[in-house]
C-alpha cells in the first residue's frame, strides 16, 4: 500500500512541477508561442518534475519484492520498445503528409514535418540512451 501513495505523490508532484509555468504564463497550461524567459523556465519546471518522479520511482522499485521487481523489468524491456514500435506505422502516415490527405485544412509543410520527425526520433533516442545509460551502470556496480 506504501506504493499506492509513492505514485500519488510521483504524479501529483511531477505534474505541478512540470505545468506550472504553463498555467502562471499561458493562462492554463496552454501551449503556444513563448519568450526566452518562458522556455527556460518550462525546461527546468520539467526536469524538476521528472527528477521528483524518478525518486519516487526508486523509491517504488526498493519497495517491491523480487517476483514483481522482474515482473516490472520484463514490462518496460518488451512493452516499451514494441508499444513504440507500434505507432511507426502512423508515425510513417503523419510524417509523409496522411493527414493533409484525410483531411486538406490540416497545416502542413517542410518545417512542421521536420518538427513532427525531430520528436519522434526523440522517442526513441531517450530510451535508447536511457537503456545504455542503465546497462553501463549496472555492469559497473556488478563487476
Amino acid at each position: 500500500m506504501a506504493n499506492v501513495g509513492n505514485a500519488v505523490a510521483a504524479l501529483v508532484g511531477g505534474a505541478a512541477l512540470m505545468w506550472w509555468p504553463g498555467f502562471v504564463w499561458h493562462g492554463g497550461g496552454q501551449i503556444g508561442p513563448s519568450h526566452g524567459d518562458r522556455i527556460l523556465a518550462a525546461t527546468v519546471s520539467t526536469a524538476l518534475g521528472i527528477a521528483w518522479i524518478a525518486v519516487f520511482m526508486v523509491r517504488i522499485f526498493r519497495r517491491q519484492d523480487e517476483f514483481f521487481r522482474q515482473g516490472a523489468k520484463f514490462a518496460w524491456f518488451w512493452g516499451g520498445p514494441m508499444g513504440l514500435m507500434a505507432t511507426m506505422p502512423a508515425y510513417i502516415f503523419i510524417a509523409l503528409g496522411g493527414l493533409t490527405w484525410l483531411w486538406p485544412q490540416t497545416p502542413s509543410g517542410p518545417g512542421l514535418a521536420r518538427a513532427f520527425v525531430y520528436g519522434y526520433a526523440l522517442a526513441y533516442i531517450g530510451p535508447t540512451l536511457g537503456v545504455t545509460t542503465a546497462g553501463l551502470v549496472w555492469r559497473l556496480r556488478n563487476r
